[in-house]
């Protein structure tokens, strides 16, 4: 079993086990776990916290998480996998760039991503779309989707905002994450990034996440 913790996925020969329970996290290098140990990921920390709480179940967490993924890869490949493979719920961190279409140096965006989150722009009219077929697919599959905002910056609050209203008018339900965040980083002796150089999401918060 601890040879798990040091796999970013589990094996698919899992299928139709008895009392399992599969969780599939999705995204970018945030749910990959850029930065930090295999088993420092949020989806290992999560294989823990809720092995422990669903003592009567055995509970595999796959890292589907892609480095320079964003909504427009993550969300169709989980839908494909669904084809083939069982889950009960869908876990998917999304932040500030996530609208960007493409993750290329050819490609020029503003310096603040933000922009792509007004409610006039086509990204924005696409991630609504998505996320209607988000609330559907699952709802077809029994999915259960937990997605919030993985931030806490203050500049973070349109992006934020804009994703809560969007997943509540597709019908589904984000989790406050960013407000757990700022509460812990004030009280609690804790560093968000990895390093001043990484600013991906230290150890101690997918640590502190997984438990919320």
């Amino acid at each position: 079993m601890a040879d798990i913790f040091e796999t970013r996925c589990v094996s698919e020969h899992f299928q139709g086990a008895p009392n399992l329970l599969r969780v599939a996290c999705i995204g970018d290098s945030l749910t990959y776990g850029q930065g930090v140990l295999p088993r420092e990921s949020l989806p290992a920390q999560l294989t823990r916290c809720l092995n422990a709480t669903f003592a009567e179940h055995l509970v595999f967490v796959d890292n589907f998480g892609q480095t320079s993924g964003n909504l427009w890869h993550a969300w169709p490949l989980m839908k494909r996998r669904g084809e083939t493979m069982d889950f009960d719920a869908v876990v998917f961190p999304v932040f500030r760039n996530e609208l960007k279409v493409f993750e290329s140096t050819r490609v020029a965006y503003p310096v603040d991503p933000h922009p792509l989150w007004q409610p006039v722009t086509p990204q924005r009219a696409a991630a609504r779309a998505l996320l209607a077929d988000m609330a559907e697919v699952s709802r077809a599959r029994g999915w259960q989707i937990l997605i919030f905002y993985y931030g806490h910056e203050e500049t973070d609050g349109n992006a934020m905002d804009a994703l809560d209203a969007d997943c509540r008018a597709a019908g589904l339900t984000p989790s406050n994450v960013t407000g757990f965040l700022r509460n812990i980083l004030k009280t609690q002796n804790l560093t968000y990034s990895t390093s001043p150089e990484d600013h991906h999401p230290s150890a101690a918060i997918h640590a502190a996440v997984a438990q919320f």
